[in-house]
């Protein structure tokens, strides 16, 4: 008898091959890690996100999600210096970096049995992540700015930075209220994790071997929604 509930609860919730597309806002906070958490550290900042759905059974369904996120706080750039005629490592980490995240994910989400028109959902992605890292640099990193590729004199000037592409692996938990026949109101909380390896400074002298240093961008984020379904 329990089982047959379960199963009824579920068929309420959502139809196999219901689409559905939605956008949803709010922000996110970088967590320390083991890896960069001594020097690394972007702080809060904005979400946007675009899921689609595709319902497999009454209780999964397929997800797509288009990303993107943004954080900014410190992270850690090294270079050698000649220093008494021998080649000598130095690094900073108080200078001010941006890191831009723009990603692409596939995942499912499993809807709890409920009986009830509000669901709860919990949802797994897996997908790659472009990766900006930005930086203002003066005073002890100035030897960092190439003065042939840098006009130091243009406050818009972008500083010596980094870009790459890099694994990002997300857990959520959702709840949807209907607010109307198609349309959702979707509450998110999820975690995300994706390790941003060191990377040569663009822009940077090249007989400094400059590098920023891997970080770990492992964001806990909340957004607010809606979504319409075909």
């Amino acid at each position: 008898m329990i089982t047959m509930l379960l199963l009824a609860a579920s068929a309420l919730a959502v139809e196999p091959g219901e689409v559905r597309l939605g956008v949803e806002v709010g922000v996110q906070a970088d967590q320390a890690d083991r890896v960069s958490g001594d020097y690394a550290d972007f702080g809060v900042g904005p979400v946007l996100a675009v899921p689609l759905t595709v319902a497999l059974t009454p209780g999964t369904r397929l997800r797509s999600v288009l990303r993107a996120e943004m954080g900014t706080g410190t992270d850690r750039v090294t270079w050698d210096a000649p220093v008494n005629g021998a080649s000598t490592a130095l690094y900073a980490d108080g200078h001010w970096a941006m890191a831009a995240v723009g990603s692409g994910s596939v995942g499912l989400e499993v809807l709890l049995p409920i009986r009830s028109s509000v669901e709860v959902s919990f949802g797994l992605d897996t997908g790659v992540a472009w990766v900006g890292t930005y930086h203002s640099f003066s005073g002890r990193t100035r030897p960092l700015l190439d003065e042939d590729v840098n006009d130091l004199e243009d406050p818009n000037n972008v500083d010596p930075y980094t870009s790459q592409v890099v694994w990002r692996n997300s857990v959520d938990a959702a709840v949807a209220i209907p607010v109307g026949e198609r349309l959702h109101l979707t509450l998110r909380a999820g975690y995300a994790v994706a390790f941003v390896d060191m990377r040569p400074l663009q822009k940077a002298p090249e007989a400094l071997d400059a590098q920023r240093a891997a970080y770990g961008w492992n964001p806990l984020s909340a957004t607010l929604g809606i979504s319409r379904r075909w």
